[in-house]
């Protein structure tokens, strides 16, 4: 089975460097390129055709959200994990929007990475923050059309709220 070819992008380098270190360990993974910036994260996309791509939020120049969206535009078969500080439903809502398959918090452990990353790969959906889909199972992975339903209806009920004036 070949390797899972994948792209780091993280504006912190300490972050970057210590994410491929982990993953130069797990057998079945490939680190195939880094990118500091929103700009970086999509030539990294286009040229190096990556399975995977862990997609920080907050980074310089073009954010990892308008990022996602570039390079789904361009390559739609780009599966991408935003792995981010924030918990809140509304970076999760703009990262599914985006076209994110999951959604994963940096204080995950290593296992919680993999998982979410084979996951990923395996065209399943993967949401760890505590408070997504009203406080269902924190490591929730779903798989196909289940995951589509899910989303979809999370996406309607968020809608539904901020129309309403709710947080959600």
């Amino acid at each position: 089975m070949e390797p899972i070819r994948l792209v780091i992008a993280d504006d912190h380098t300490f972050y970057r460097e210590g994410i491929r270190t982990i993953l130069h360990m797990v057998a079945g993974i490939e680190v195939i390129g880094e990118a500091a910036t929103g700009e970086e994260v999509i030539a990294q996309a286009l040229e190096k055709q990556p399975d995977v791509i862990l997609m920080d939020i907050k980074m310089p120049g073009l954010n990892g959200i308008e990022a996602t969206r570039q390079i789904l535009s361009r390559r739609p078969q780009a599966k991408i994990l935003v792995v981010t500080m924030f918990e809140d439903d509304n970076s999760v809502f703009a990262a599914m929007r985006a076209g994110a398959r999951g959604y994963l918090v940096k204080d995950a452990d290593k296992e919680e990475l993999v998982r979410a990353i084979q996951a990923i790969y395996r065209d399943e959906a993967i949401f760890s923050p505590a408070g997504v889909f009203g406080g269902l199972d924190p490591r929730l992975v779903l798989e196909g059309r289940r995951a589509e339903m899910l989303i979809a209806f999370w996406l309607v009920c968020m809608l539904y709220s901020s129309v309403l004036g709710n947080s959600g």
